[in-house]
């Protein structure tokens, strides 16, 4: 990612001796990258899928999926401009339960955003978001955008330039189907999630974009006979 004050930062998965771990690396403008990179947590059976974000005031947010060989974490860390990533991350789901997949996005005002997938005992997918507003802590209990117990996956989010945030993902019920969720600046979620996929054709892999008055670019992949992309702004 590349903040407003032209610092590169790049966060990656690496193995040690120990296991797993994220690791991550900055470049400030007109500087070398860093000489020894920093690592984000302590070695577990699977740190993996970093996913990173940065503020309008050059703050960095990352966050990943923990695993330790019995279920799965959201756990975060940031790092202000020009000083350090915290030593001790965030853990976003609750424990017990297997999260994974975790997706970042940031506001204008610097409030984040995470959206992951969460597993019940029955392997079952729903999608959680929680939400750290700027300066604050991340709410303590996540919200929950899809319905429990169908199979709700891949999630993506963005937010637009009027702090209005959209999370797309697939639910695999019958016809795989593409979901959208949104939540209005400093409103709630709304209670029950759009289709915007086309009926009876299996559809997948969503992306999303916003643009710069508001709007929603959907695409995402259509399997019939052929395969196709199809699209959906709102």
């Amino acid at each position: 990612v590349i903040d407003g004050n032209d610092t590169v930062t790049v966060v990656w998965q690496a193995s040690n001796a120990s296991g797993e771990v994220i690791q991550s690396s900055c470049k400030y403008f007109m500087e070398d990258w860093q000489t020894v990179p920093h690592t984000l947590c302590s070695a577990a059976i699977g740190n993996s899928y970093p996913q990173i974000a940065a503020d309008p005031m050059g703050n960095i947010t990352t966050v990943w999926n923990q695993y330790n060989g019995e279920y799965g974490t959201i756990q975060a860390a940031t790092m202000s401009y020009g000083g350090e990533w915290q030593e001790v991350p965030d853990i976003l789901s609750t424990p017990g339960l297997n999260s994974f997949s975790p997706r970042i996005a940031i506001d204008g005002s610097g409030n984040s955003t995470v959206v992951w997938e969460n597993y019940d005992d029955k392997k079952l997918m729903c999608i959680l978001a929680s939400t750290k507003p700027f300066g604050g802590a991340w709410q303590e209990v996540p919200d929950q955008l899809s319905g429990q117990g169908d199979y709700h996956v891949n999630p993506q989010i963005a937010i637009d330039s009027l702090g209005n945030t959209c999370v797309v993902w697939n639910n695999y019920t019958g016809f795989t189907k593409i979901h959208v969720s949104v939540r209005p600046k400093r409103g709630k979620w709304q209670a029950s999630p759009n289709i915007v996929s086309s009926a009876g054709r299996s559809a997948f892999s969503p992306q999303l974009a916003c643009d710069s008055l508001g709007g929603v670019f959907l695409v995402w992949v259509i399997q019939d006979s052929l395969s196709f992309i199809q699209s959906a702004y709102g």
